[in-house]
């Protein structure tokens, strides 16, 4: 028995996809490393593979980028992002909030609807019978006095159009239409008979939207809570309620989302304050 052949042999896989056998005595020692990592490769191997079989680690380094650059690209990408910057309102002007805060005060779709046609006409006879205030200003439009009535129209308008372009825009010209209509209705009307419409009307108006919270909203109004923000806010409210729901408006794109998410958590939290109050 020859000495080779006492020697260990290694299977490789040839060009003729036949098994050979190849002794190790006669391989140099990368080759034989190489074909024992080949072969076995759960069998560690004494000698490193060259570096052509074994990428470094500074072209990895280079093809993944550090956690701190990445969480920096993220950060700027935050930074730089329209819609958060648009979403981001203050104080008085925040549109979120109040849209918000009205929201989840009329949330039952009877109640809604209830506003949607009363809400307006509240407006409108308010300013008829502010009509018959005194003229603050020597000067007319449309042959109307500049007085109280004026100004109630120009401050909702301001107000509306400061909070929404678009929307805004539109509210603000609703409210200087009702104030011409409401100027040409008074004049008609006089004070001894106007007084008596407006007062008719309120009080129809009021008394629905009042039954509209007891009976199907089953909440009381949010002029209870914050008397300002629930005036300022109703006309609006329903005319940007309306544009959504025919139109798909929003002020900024997740502006319905961001919303609802508010309205749900604030009728959650009244629900178990309630829940709490009555287990007490």
């Amino acid at each position: 028995m020859s000495i080779t052949a006492l020697l260990p042999s290694f299977p490789v896989v040839g060009q003729n996809l036949k098994r050979k056998t190849i002794s190790s005595h006669f391989l140099p020692p990368f080759t034989r490393n190489h074909l024992l990592f080949q072969c076995h490769p759960l069998v560690p191997s004494s000698n490193p593979l060259p570096p052509i079989f074994n990428p470094s680690k500074t072209n990895q380094s280079k093809l993944k980028p550090t956690s701190q650059s990445a969480s920096k690209s993220c950060s700027s990408n935050q930074n730089n992002n329209p819609i958060e910057e648009k979403t981001m309102g203050e104080g008085l002007f925040d549109l979120e909030r109040h849209f918000a805060f009205y929201g989840a005060y009329h949330s039952n779709p009877v109640n809604v609807l209830v506003h949607v046609l009363f809400v307006w006409p509240i407006f409108y006879t308010a300013l008829v019978i502010l009509q018959f205030t005194p003229t603050l200003l020597d000067l007319s439009v449309f042959g109307l006095a500049l007085n109280y009535s004026f100004v109630f129209a120009l401050i909702y308008g301001l107000f509306y159009a400061s909070l929404d372009r678009k929307a805004g825009s539109l509210a603000a010209l609703l409210c200087f239409l009702c104030w011409v209509g409401s100027g040409f209705l008074a004049q008609r009307l006089g004070f001894d008979i106007g007084w008596k419409v407006v007062l008719a009307a309120q009080i129809f108006c009021w008394t629905a939207q009042f039954i509209g919270h007891g009976v199907f909203e089953k909440r009381a109004p949010a002029l209870l809570d914050n008397l300002v923000q629930a005036l300022l806010m109703a006309p609006f409210f329903v005319l940007l309620e309306l544009l959504q729901k025919i139109f798909g408006y929003e002020p900024y794109p997740g502006f319905q989302r961001r919303v609802h998410a508010k309205v749900e958590a604030d009728i959650k939290a009244w629900r178990d304050s309630k829940l709490q109050s009555k287990l007490k």
